[in-house]
This record gives structure tokens, sequence and C-alpha cells, in this order.
């Protein structure tokens, strides 16, 4: 047996189901069976997650895109070996392109600026003990339409 908790000694494993599972003999002499649930399992994570995120497409040397963009959500929830994992990602638009929040489920989210301007994506990570990060930025700068030249003779 690798580990000990209150005198038990056991073995611990997930189950099909990702609990953790396990059972020992207590010092008392008798054999014990256990189940952490998710909430015990996540009681100890205080830290918040963290997030980033980036354009699949960059931008030109001036900040700026020609052709409609898609901006990739990253979490991860790894600080502490107690870490419950990311439970969601939460997104939302403003500038050009005006959008509510969106909550995704998982680690990753993506989506596509299409409006020409300047668009403000505003995203964080919330995982499984509830602990949110504080909200970041992302800028998408978008200009699709090709310049003219007007010639009078």
């Amino acid at each position: 047996p690798g580990w000990a908790l209150n005198g038990l000694t056991f073995d611990p494993r997930i189950n099909n189901s990702g609990q953790i599972v396990g059972s020992g003999w207590n010092p008392d002499g008798f054999y014990r069976a256990f189940r952490v649930t998710q909430g015990e399992a996540t009681g100890g994570d205080t830290a918040a997650p963290s997030s980033s995120a980036s354009l699949l497409t960059p931008a030109n040397e001036a900040g700026w895109n020609k052709a409609d963009v898609t901006v990739s959500i990253t979490g991860i929830d790894a600080a502490l070996a107690c870490a419950s994992g990311v439970k969601e990602i939460v997104y939302s638009t403003s500038g050009a392109q005006n959008g509510a929040a969106q909550t995704v489920s998982g680690s990753s989210a993506s989506l596509n600026v299409t409006a020409e301007g300047v668009t403000t994506v505003t995203y964080y990570a919330v995982d499984n003990a509830g602990n949110a990060e504080a909200p970041k930025t992302i800028i998408v700068r978008l200009d699709k339409t090709a310049p003219t030249i007007n010639l009078s003779s």
C-alpha cells in the first residue's frame, strides 16, 4: 500500500466514473473501502485557473487582419497538486463585434471575429471548484475592405 490517511493504509485508483476509490486496513483491524466524491476531491483547490488567447491567423506588422479571425482560448488549472481542472471558459465581445457572454464547457473555446473594425474579446477560465481568474482581453483589428484609388482626368 502506498498512501495513508487517518490511519488507513491504501492504494488509491480512479474508477470509470472518475472517482478516487480504494480500500485498505484501518488500525483497528477492520477492512475499509472508500470513495471520494468530486466535492471532496476539489475541496482543497483554492487557486484560480489561468487562460490565454491567441489569434489563429497572425495580424500584419501594423496589427491588422484582412480576413475573418479565429480566436483560440485555452485554460489550465495545474498550479497545485489538488487542482480540480478547468470546468469552463467564459468569453464576450465588444466594439465592432458585440456579443453577450458565452460559456463553453471544458478547457478550450474558439470564436470567429467577422465584423470589420476593432473588437475586444474578454475571457476567463473557471475551475471545477468554482475559482475564476480575473478577466483578460485580446484585441482583434479587422479590415477586409481593399483600398480604392479614384483618378480624375
